[in-house]
């Protein structure tokens, strides 16, 4: 139910999904979205039927999600490896994670480490890395700057160079 905040009033009805740990954003709506038209069908004969009982809201258990900004969707090159890529995977596909001039669409963990401190882009074997301060990550798909999104093959069957210096 509403009340005068946003998403703070009083539970009708609720399920849960497990979240898979390899899900973007994109993948997790897509499968809330038959839940939710679901729920809003039961929700709607509930109320007709006045079956439904309200409950309140576990406030201890909500989190904050910040408004999405040129700054929060920036890769942190502080972050671990594990959580850029949960981060990539949580901007995937809207807004998209971002550093200097590319958007990353996906990404994983990988054993190839390099550690820089300038962070570049790194190809070997036919794979692309993105390399800094904290190590390594394979990069599976992205999106240049005035270019459409490419696997991280087709971007480096367009390179001249191994390397590319992020700014």
């Amino acid at each position: 139910l509403i009340d005068e905040q946003i998403d703070t009033g009083k539970i009708l009805l609720q399920e849960k999904l497990t979240i898979q740990p390899e899900w973007t954003t994109g993948e997790l709506h897509d499968a809330l979205l038959p839940i939710g038209a679901q729920l809003v069908v039961d929700t709607a004969i509930g109320l007709a039927e006045s079956s439904l009982s309200s409950r309140i809201q576990n406030n201890a258990e909500a989190t904050h999600a910040p408004k999405l900004t040129k700054e929060n969707t920036r890769l942190d090159l502080k972050l671990s490896p594990t959580a850029l890529i949960r981060l990539i995977k949580g901007l995937n596909p809207f807004p998209a994670a971002y550093y200097g001039e590319f958007k990353f669409l996906e990404a994983s963990l990988c054993d190839e480490q390099n550690p820089s401190v300038d962070p570049m882009l790194r190809v070997k074997n036919g794979r692309l890395f993105l390399d800094y301060v904290l190590g390594s990550i394979e990069i599976n798909r992205i999106k240049p700057a005035g270019k459409r999104s490419m696997s991280s093959s087709d971007y480096i069957n367009g390179l001249n160079n191994s390397e590319i210096l992020l700014k």
